[in-house]
């Protein structure tokens, strides 16, 4: 007897189910094959995307839902023939369509020729849409099938779901253009798809960051995000955050589905095998034989794969597997409770020295840390320190050493000295200290000079990024003289943190000279040249040489596109500062954006400060003054930049300006009440700009003559040092005090002097900073017939700064409207450089599925069908 409901199409609830129109195009659909496969584990989606790819043939559909019963030739020839017969319209009786008696012999044939002899009485084209193939093991059924598809019916054309790998040649068939397929990759929610389907869910939809994490934690598995989307459509008082940890900790439901969809027909050795394999993030047979130490045979990550188990290749050879993150963690757990603490460390521990031996040392560190294994772990972390790569490992080295008990790195003068090195570079200038003390007392005890001078060159670092160039100088000089002479590398270390320390009072020819002694000494250390480089273009901006240093900021941009170090966020950043210059405003945003997202994942607090700043500057100058106080607030407010000298007197300035610029004068006396300047002698380099600020609020309040001794000694100040940017901001102010004074004259000499000097250097928007007084300077030069095309785009400039700029917020900045994702334009980045999937996922640090999802909504974002066109479109549109 037919069960009516297995030949009947699911209904599909459209309260619960999303559109996925893009899986059509992997269908028969649009490659015109003779069947289509969907292959993939459990919670997939495979019957939902199975009716949908059915459905949009708009073809009739002869359904059939196969169980285990089903793996028998007369039985499933019976449903089949019962499944077909539901499209006929003739009203013919259905036992004249049951199935023949079958011959002892040719019985594939048999089968092949009844259901062809069935397709053809319809007379018109039908869909066989079989699902829970996975059931099917009967060689004779299987070899129907391949005759169905090798010799087709022009009527038929069939739509196969499994959960595993059916024994049939589809790899050929592929090839051939007989078969086509949807994997579980294709199957994976995007984040489109995740936020239709959780709109539908909870008939509200959810704020893109919300979205982002569902996707991260499913990892587009869609039965784990329904069973979140349930909970919180429950109204449990759950956020997302709080439901996906719920679900994976106290809830029963996905533990048991994966239980029972997943492990139950596994033997006690391969759940043994999937458990303490669970630690590892990716997986190989060696590794997980060295690992495990159970008895497995060859092929059973592949094997396993192929039975539906979470499990997926993450490169082309598939030598490489991972887990489902989630599928991974409940192992995971049921490894904690089967085993003991030292039987957990004990794996970590044979991790590790399987990756010791790969060659893969920061893999090796990371098992070795989760084994607590602290002697091992600093041997690693020594080995890789002093080797040529240790210098870029920053965020990594901070994150191991984290991991580390106080009293393992108190013990070890390097531990405490790189430790001391990874907080000063991520700004936690107020923990750096005491581990620095260790090291350095280690040290002295030691009479070890070359590692005394380490020591002082983090002091100097930490100097510069508080904004005290002094005694950044002050520490290199300690660290010079403690270096023995062979320590070349050491002492061009020590210079550029020389020339940082003097960039840093403002000392730009001191040194620019100092840079220059360096290109061929340290041609031989990539890390130093770069940092040496960068050096140098800054300093040429600040001496006024914009042209020469946003060249070579491009070129070098162009020449590290997927480096990620300190140097390359930096360009990006002074380069920005140039456009703004130029009042280019949208490539400015665009380098911003890109530093933003680099200073994040490298965790730089010095370069996410500076960035902050030109945002603020970018909105201020576009007349979005609300966005430029807000971003103000977000540098100042931070508590790591409140012992920042030159961070807070640039907030206070821009801060003035801006309420200046609004008229509003209340908060102008209270800023001047609590922070107003006097000049008693030099004025400090990082408290410059609130005297500019200061001087240009006693010439907008009728006190020009209390202004002109500040701009004088800025004016001076700057001059002498060589920086002609801060000359030019100093010399608008004496010109508009000048004039206000009501002398003429001296106003238009100074006036010509600071046009020479912006027509020179390439500048522009320091010269529109000026009221209105100025302006009529610049246009009395130009009537005399001096600098006639500068002064005109000069006043462009200053009409367009009173206009509001249509520039977008956040992402949208970045992305010239195509509103990618920060980790999607990350993933763009490196596939214009030419990066593998595994090379994006290793410098990403996430899954190559997840680097494929990003992949195909990007490409869906630009209307492009693969890599070249993608880059060809970003770049066309300014997206990259």
């Amino acid at each position: 007897m037919v069960v009516g409901a297995k030949i009947r199409l699911p209904e599909l609830n459209p309260s619960f189910v999303v559109e996925r129109p893009r899986l059509l195009g992997l269908s028969l659909l649009t490659q015109r094959v003779t069947a289509t496969f969907i292959v993939a584990p459990a919670g997939y989606g495979k019957t939902i995307a199975l009716s949908q790819v059915a459905l949009a043939t708009h073809l009739p559909i002869a359904w059939m839902t196969v169980d285990p019963h089903d793996d028998d030739p007369l039985r499933f020839l019976e449903y089949v023939s019962a499944a077909l017969f539901t499209l006929r319209n003739d009203g013919a009786e259905r036992s004249g369509d049951s199935p023949p008696v079958l011959p002892e012999t040719g019985l594939p044939e048999a089968i092949a020729r009844h259901v062809e002899a069935l397709v053809n009485r319809l007379d018109q084209p039908v869909v066989l849409a079989l699902d829970d193939f996975h059931h099917v093991t009967d060689p004779i059924i299987l070899e129907a099938i391949r005759l169905l598809v090798e010799f087709p019916s022009s009527d038929l054309s069939l739509l196969i779901a499994s959960r595993s790998e059916p024994a049939l040649p589809i790899a050929r068939w592929r090839v051939q253009g007989r078969a086509s397929e949807i994997r579980g990759d294709d199957l994976r929610f995007t984040t489109e798809e995740t936020a239709g389907l959780s709109a539908r869910w909870l008939r509200q939809s959810l704020p893109n960051r919300d979205i982002d994490r569902l996707c991260i934690w499913s990892d587009g598995w869609v039965a784990a995000l329904t069973v979140v989307l349930r909970r919180l459509r429950r109204g449990t008082g759950d956020t997302v955050q709080s439901a996906m940890r719920r679900v994976i900790t106290s809830n029963y439901q996905l533990a048991e589905y994966i239980e029972n969809e997943l492990l139950q027909d596994l033997s006690p050795e391969q759940l043994a095998f999937l458990e303490r394999t669970s630690i590892l993030g990716r997986l190989r047979e060696d590794l997980c034989s060295s690992v495990a130490e159970v008895p497995f045979s060859p092929g059973t990550l592949r094997s396993l794969a192929h039975r539906g188990v979470l499990v997926s290749p993450i490169d082309d050879e598939a030598q490489w597997f991972q887990y489902h993150p989630l599928f991974a963690y409940l192992l995971h757990q049921r490894l904690v409770m089967a085993t003991t603490a030292d039987e957990l460390r004990q794996l970590h521990t044979r991790a590790s020295i399987w990756w010791e031996r790969f060659g893969d040392q920061e893999a090796a560190i990371d098992y070795a840390i989760r084994a607590k294994d602290w002697w091992r772990a600093t041997a690693l972390i020594t080995q890789l320190m002093e080797g040529p790569e240790g210098s870029k490992r920053l965020v990594l080295l901070r994150s191991w050493l984290d991991a580390f008990p106080r009293g393992v790195i108190d013990d070890s003068a390097d531990l405490s000295s790189w430790y001391a090195w990874t907080l000063v570079r991520t700004n936690r200038l107020d923990l750096f200290e005491q581990h620095l003390a260790t090291a350095e007392r280690r040290w002295t005890e030691a009479g070890d000079d070359a590692r005394l001078a380490a020591v002082h060159l983090t002091r100097a670092y930490a100097a510069f990024y508080l904004g005290d160039g002094a005694a950044c100088i002050e520490s290199v000089n300690a660290a010079l003289a403690s270096l023995p002479d062979p320590h070349d590398s050491e002492r061009r270390k020590a210079q550029i943190a020389l020339a940082l320390g003097y960039s840093h009072t403002g000392k730009a020819s001191e040194a620019l000279s100092i840079l220059d002694s360096l290109p061929v000494q340290a041609s031989i250390d990539p890390t130093i040249r770069m940092d040496a480089e960068v050096q140098r273009l800054w300093v040429q901006f600040l001496g006024g040489r914009l042209a020469s240093a946003k060249e070579g900021l491009q070129r070098f941009i162009a020449d590290n596109q997927a480096d990620i170090s300190d140097a390359v966020r930096r360009a990006h950043v002074i380069l920005a500062d140039i456009y703004l210059e130029e009042s280019k405003f949208r490539t400015a945003a665009d380098l911003l954006g890109h530093a933003d997202d680099l200073a994040r994942r490298r965790g730089s607090f010095p370069l996410l400060a500076d960035a902050r700043w030109r945002w603020a500057l970018l909105w201020s100058r576009t007349g979005r003054e609300a966005d430029a106080l807000a971003k103000i607030d977000e540098m100042m407010g931070d508590a790591r930049s409140v012992r920042n000298v030159r961070v807070n007197s640039r907030g206070f300035a821009l801060r003035a300006q801006i309420w200046m610029a609004q008229g509003r004068t209340d908060l102008m006396h209270q800023w001047v009440y609590e922070r107003e300047p006097s000049v008693s002698g030099p004025i400090d380099y990082n408290s410059e700009p609130e005297f500019l600020a200061f001087a240009g609020w006693l010439i907008k309040t009728g006190q020009p003559d209390a202004a002109i001794p500040i701009v004088r000694t800025l004016a001076h100040q700057a001059e002498q040092d060589g920086r002609h940017g801060h000359l030019i901001q100093a010399l608008v102010l004496r010109a508009m005090a000048e004039d206000a004074l009501g002398d003429r004259e001296t106003a238009l000499d100074i006036t010509e002097r600071l046009t020479r000097l912006g027509q020179n250097g390439g500048y522009l928007a320091s010269l529109a900073q000026g009221d209105e007084r100025l302006l009529r300077l610049y246009l009395e030069l130009a009537a005399r017939g001096h600098f006639v095309d500068y002064v005109g785009r000069v006043a462009e400039v200053a009409k367009a700064s009173t206009q509001r700029d249509p520039l977008p917020q956040g992402d949208e900045v970045v992305n010239s409207g195509f509103k990618l994702s920060s980790r999607e334009l990350e993933v763009l980045r490196l596939l214009a450089v030419g990066l593998t999937n595994r090379d994006i996922s290793s410098q990403l640090y996430i899954s190559i599925p997840t680097v494929k999802r990003h992949i195909t909504t990007v490409f869906g974002k630009l209307d492009a069908v693969n890599r070249t066109e993608a880059v060809s479109k970003a770049r066309e549109n300014r997206v990259i």
